[in-house]
């Protein structure tokens, strides 16, 4: 059972590096490559909150391993309590930011696309009112969620049956395991904190609504500029991903009845892809392209012929085949 805990630390520990590496990286090349014009299509800041978004959830993932660690690292109740509170705000506030900023990006370009002269729609016009709206919001939901009903850490007991051989007669033996860890719905089914979660999870699933129903009507505008696609493409990909690890986790709770490790294993494991990949994802669908083509343009002095860019700030936009207008937007 240990080497199999060692195991699933270093599965955590390969995720949040290579998350971390992917997310640091594409804030520093965003900024540094800020004045590039396929950087700037993006929205450079609304690219780098989203980064921020990001590492909100890299952080979380400290905050949830740490408790389930399986007692390589030693904690006290108290101070697994803590971390399980601090995991709940930060898998949370990572969520609205990231989708928050994906909607004000959408919204934005949605404005632009309705050719509205002297009336420039600015990435900080969004940011600091409907973002900040949105963040206060959760920020206050979060605040009565933990007042109300604190997260605690839980505690089960799992048996690890393991063959072998004693004076030549094969037998079973079972070590039972203390296992504690943040649990996803603290008090069980139907509880005030259960209740809190499905709040949380209807906003952050609206939210997702407005996007997708954005980036279909952006579907067929300029993809340096909209990046629709690939944000409808990454909040499908992630309900996949999704649904399929949740299942695989309700699984898990449903039989964990029967206190063995390996139902255990599978929760944990699926859950910890799960988490990987909503941050993984995000960078790997938003940010990822754009370094592509401005390492393409390093390399070769020109960006591929399939991205259109019409003079310094100027996009063109097309709608359908038979109307096609240019957008200026500084």
């Amino acid at each position: 059972m240990m080497a199999a805990s060692r195991l699933l630390i270093g599965l955590w520990g390969a995720s949040f590096g290579v998350n971390l590496f992917a997310t640091l990286g594409s804030l520093v090349f965003i900024n540094c490559f800020r004045s590039k014009p396929i950087i700037a299509m993006g929205q450079p800041t609304m690219l780098s909150v989203l980064c921020l978004g990001a590492l909100l959830h890299i952080a979380a993932t400290i905050c949830w391993v740490l408790p389930g660690s399986m007692c390589i690292v030693d904690l006290e109740p108290k101070t697994m309590d803590v971390l399980c509170e601090i995991d709940d705000w930060l898998y949370f506030l990572g969520s609205i930011v990231i989708f928050t900023v994906l909607l004000c990006k959408l919204y934005r370009v949605h404005k632009l696309t309705q050719f509205r002269r002297h009336r420039p729609i600015l990435a900080s016009h969004l940011l600091f009112g409907p973002f900040a709206v949105v963040l206060s919001l959760a920020v206050a939901l979060m605040a009565a969620s933990q007042i109300l009903y604190p997260t605690d850490h839980s505690v089960i007991s799992i048996e690890d049956v393991n063959a072998t051989t004693i004076g030549g007669i094969a037998c079973q033996t079972t070590d039972t395991q203390t296992i504690e860890f943040c649990p996803v719905f603290d008090g069980g089914l139907w509880s005030g904190h259960f209740y809190f979660q499905c709040v949380k999870n209807i906003i952050l699933f609206l939210i997702q609504i407005g996007i997708l129903v954005f980036a279909w009507k952006l579907r067929t505008f300029n993809e340096e500029l909209g990046d629709a696609k690939h944000v409808m493409w990454l909040i499908i990909s992630q309900k996949i991903v999704g649904i399929v690890c949740l299942g695989l986790v309700l699984w898990a709770n449903s039989e964990i009845k029967e206190f063995r490790y390996e139902v255990y294993l599978v929760g944990v494991v699926a859950f910890t892809v799960w988490k990987f990949y909503y941050v993984f994802s995000t960078i790997a669908f938003m940010v990822f392209p754009r370094i592509y083509l401005v390492c393409y343009e390093l390399v070769r002095g020109k960006l591929p012929d399939s991205v259109q860019l019409y003079g310094a700030g100027q996009v063109h936009v097309v709608v359908d085949s038979d109307d096609k207008q240019n957008v200026t937007q500084p």
